[in-house]
């Protein structure tokens, strides 16, 4: 859903109508069934494969969303964590159009504008994921939240056009595209709306989810009623009422939103060996102690970043840093519990616009890891095993 500038009143108006969160939950009996009928399997938006079935696969992609917010909500800018727009620079910024012979100016100001912000493009789409299938690959899991423009009937009619696997998550992102009610829901009706998503589907031709995410825990509040902690919370019951993953929109930073984070999670009953931590980028040569304490309690580490132009004030972002710290945790013997993608989400990410697109991770990457020692096996549990375990539901 792409979101237009409004003034504030309309815009609540407009939420309400489109945002509002359902307030059923799915009994156990049917939980039930459907766990029996479906564990070990991949819940695609096409219905269930056999998890042997996937392939290599991305586990953390976009293909329709929305990262722009409305020039004349600059709530929704402050809580989104971004400056508030205001004045005719400000405006000029704002409606820039990305095109190849400006993709510099606009990634420098990226998150200012609206255009790069916006996938929307279904034909591009299919020509952006077949580079991907053409480069080998087989199933991506798209973790586009609600309120970001996720779009279940676009992401099946995708999946038949460019013949993946394609997987949707479920939950909300972050807190300037939540919904106005959000704040009045309880954990059991938060995790009562991602278990209906993945048990029933959603929408008029009921396309399931198959994974919980991307939740975001980067801006954590530790306050037990605070809206990240109170989704982390839902997501974990979630989780563990339909045996499907947890995935994570985390930065790793010093460790200490992470460790809470997992104890938050822990603390609900979730099983650590099922929860992804998203966005471990370049910068984890200097958090090798952070990282091995998170594996040590079971996580996956997914690098996600592959492939993100390098800014130098950035260091998130350098994908070599990144990748010879896969190589390094692989030698470490933690290749069980690693995971690659490119977290395509803007324009200035697809081959169209001068970006590395969805097969840079087996174009580059995984020619670079194997150069510098990583072995076949190792490189087949981080493009195909892992996934196939984790994206399956847990018996």
């Amino acid at each position: 859903m792409i979101f237009q500038p409004l003034r504030l009143a309309s815009l609540c108006a407009l939420a309400l109508v489109l945002f509002s969160l359902p307030t059923f939950a799915v009994d156990d009996e049917r939980v039930a069934q459907f766990r029996a009928a479906n564990q070990g399997k991949i819940i695609t938006v096409l219905g269930p494969i056999d998890a042997e079935s996937a392939g290599i696969t991305l586990p953390h992609e976009h293909f329709f969303l929305d990262l722009s917010l409305p020039f004349d909500d600059p709530d929704r800018w402050v809580r989104a964590g971004r400056r508030a727009p205001g004045g005719a620079e400000d405006r000029s910024v704002y409606d820039l159009e990305l095109k190849l012979d400006n993709w510099a100016e606009v990634y420098r100001v990226l998150w200012r504008t609206k255009d790069p912000l916006v996938l929307d493009d279904f034909d591009l789409a299919v020509e952006e994921a077949g580079a991907f299938k053409a480069a080998g690959g087989a199933t991506v899991i798209d973790v586009t939240s609600k309120g970001l423009g996720r779009d279940p009937e676009r992401l099946a009619l995708l999946a038949r056009r460019s013949g993946l696997h394609i997987v949707m998550g479920t939950g909300w992102y972050r807190e300037g595209w939540r919904p106005i009610d959000f704040n009045g829901m309880n954990v059991d009706e938060l995790a009562d709306d991602m278990v209906a998503e993945i048990v029933e589907g959603t929408g008029p031709d009921k396309i399931h989810a198959g994974v919980i995410g991307e939740i975001p825990a980067m801006d954590l509040a530790t306050e037990p009623d605070s809206n990240d902690v109170k989704q982390l919370r839902a997501a974990a019951r979630a989780s563990v009422k339909t045996g499907a993953a947890l995935t994570l929109h985390q930065w790793v930073g010093d460790g200490e939103r992470l460790m809470k984070t997992l104890d938050i999670l822990e603390a609900e009953g979730a099983d650590l060996g099922r929860v992804i931590v998203g966005h471990v980028g370049g910068d984890a040569p200097d958090q090798l102690d952070i990282l091995a304490a998170a594996l040590a309690r079971g996580v996956t580490l997914e690098f996600d970043l592959l492939g993100v132009a390098f800014l130098l004030a950035e260091k998130v972002s350098d994908t070599r840093g990144a990748a010879d710290t896969v190589a390094a945790l692989v030698k470490q013997g933690y290749s069980d519990q690693l995971l690659l993608s490119q977290d395509v989400c803007t324009k200035t990410q697809l081959k169209a616009y001068g970006g590395n697109g969805y097969d840079y991770v087996l174009t580059e990457v995984v020619p670079y890891l194997k150069g510098i020692g990583v072995t076949d096996e190792d490189v087949e549990k981080l493009l195909v095993a892992n996934s196939a375990r984790l994206f399956s539901i847990a018996p």
